[in-house]
């Protein structure tokens, strides 16, 4: 799998659907995830050994420049439900400027 093209992981990471869904395997298998871990081990052996032949070759890790959320950073179903709720409070409670000028109109 490791240099596959993407329309090739893509095949792969649907058989691996096909047969969670057809309960021929039992777990769920990310194809994306298990190559990622895979390439952080290499890296990891190689830049630990100076003298091996890769080591010149690798290239310097980039900083992108954003943050790439994990499978356990992502919010919860009451953390969204909360956030709509404080946020409609917020709106109901929220006075306008127009909205004082006829009140004060209609108490004359």
């Amino acid at each position: 799998m490791y240099g596959a093209a993407e329309a090739e992981l893509i095949m792969v990471q649907r058989f691996l659907d096909r047969n969670i869904k057809r309960r021929y395997i039992s777990y769920s298998i990310d194809i994306h995830s298990l190559l990622e871990k895979q390439d952080k081990k290499i890296r990891t052996k190689v830049m630990g050994l100076e003298g091996h032949l890769l080591y010149n070759m690798m290239p310097e890790v980039k900083n992108t420049g954003y943050q790439q959320f994990k499978v356990d950073e992502f919010l919860t179903t009451g953390q969204i439900q909360s956030f709509f709720s404080r946020t409609a409070v917020k709106l109901r409670h929220a006075v306008t400027p127009g909205d004082n000028d006829e009140e004060t109109d209609d108490n004359i």
